[in-house]
């Protein structure tokens, strides 16, 4: 069976490494994910940056890079083979960029979403126990920002509920519950009516938040700022966060079933565009000798992915 590595070279996305474990898996890979890189026939880069990755001394047959989070990432793609490398770009925008300044092959980059595996994320739609709600870290942009102001705003005059990282002085006692594992997001999603969610503001024009997908997954509607596929992705509202509009808004929400059937559909017509480019791109393995990955590396990976899959359950990762 071929490996397959799935890096974060600043970090992982946890939410995206699941996503991505279970797609290659489905692939016919032996997949793990790390903050390591290792020996791997094929080796899939998420959380790009901008900083160089020596590859000098590892063997790949073949490199997917998902390109999904806004950030810059110039010197990375540099350093890359382009040979033998695919890039998975959210945005036309950034598509056109990095052919144009990094010279890269524009047959070799796409337009493709990260696959979301739609049933590890998806529960049974429950009584609604919350109407407003937003799960995730207070973003402290440090700009001036109109959109997180009146988003700020917003959470205190809805009386929002809130799950996240640095919120004890934003929301009232009684709202704010505190860190939540991210195994349990979804559970909390299935019994809401609808959540709050704001974007980092380079990533409005570039990307979308993991929100636009676990949310209506679950039968909870999304309220964002206007962004890049805000007006494409199932289930959400775009907003200029004032209570009056989302108040207005809130009264035309499709049912709850409605908009989980939705998402189902959404993303797992998604997933099976990226799996052709993903399989179309495989002659470039093929073509490749089998890379000698070591059988301990990747039984320890296996064993340090359980354990982090069970951290998340116990809920000592924090969101992102």
């Amino acid at each position: 069976m071929r490996t397959c590595l799935i890096y974060g070279h600043i970090g992982l996305d946890m939410d995206v490494a699941f996503n991505l474990k279970e797609f290659y898996k489905s692939l016919g890979f032996n997949a793990v994910f790390s903050d390591k890189l290792y020996n791997a026939d094929l080796l899939v880069i998420t959380r790009g940056g901008d900083s160089a990755m020596d590859l000098s001394t590892y063997s790949f047959g073949l490199i997917h890079f998902y390109d999904y989070g806004g950030w810059k990432h110039g010197r990375l793609i540099k350093s890359l083979p382009y040979s033998n490398t695919i890039i998975f770009s959210t945005a036309p925008a950034a598509r056109k960029s990095i052919i144009e300044e990094l010279g890269f092959p524009e047959n070799q980059i796409h337009v493709a979403f990260p696959p979301v595996a739609v049933k590890l994320w998806t529960k049974k739609i429950k009584t609604s126990k919350f109407r407003y709600i937003h799960i995730g870290n207070y973003k402290p942009i440090d700009n001036v920002d109109a959109f997180k102001e009146k988003f700020n705003k917003c959470v205190t005059e809805l009386g929002v509920d809130v799950w996240g990282m640095g919120w004890n002085n934003v929301v009232k006692e009684e709202k704010y519950h505190g860190k939540l594992g991210l195994f349990k997001v979804s559970s909390v999603y299935a019994q809401s009516e609808c959540a709050l969610g704001l974007m980092y503001p380079f990533q409005r024009a570039l990307t979308f938040s993991g929100r636009f997908w676990h949310a209506p997954l679950n039968g909870c509607a999304i309220f964002s700022e206007p962004g890049l596929h805000t007006r494409s992705i199932p289930g959400i509202l775009e907003t200029d966060y004032s209570a009056g509009d989302i108040l207005d808004k809130f009264k035309t929400l499709k049912n709850r079933q409605q908009i989980q059937e939705n998402a189902i559909s959404y993303w797992q017509e998604k997933w099976n565009e990226v799996k052709k480019l993903a399989v179309d791109s495989f002659s470039i393995l093929e073509q490749a000798p089998k890379v000698n990955s070591s059988a301990i590396v990747y039984t320890k990976l296996k064993a340090h992915n359980t354990l982090k899959k069970y951290y998340q359950i116990m809920e000592i990762f924090k969101l992102s």
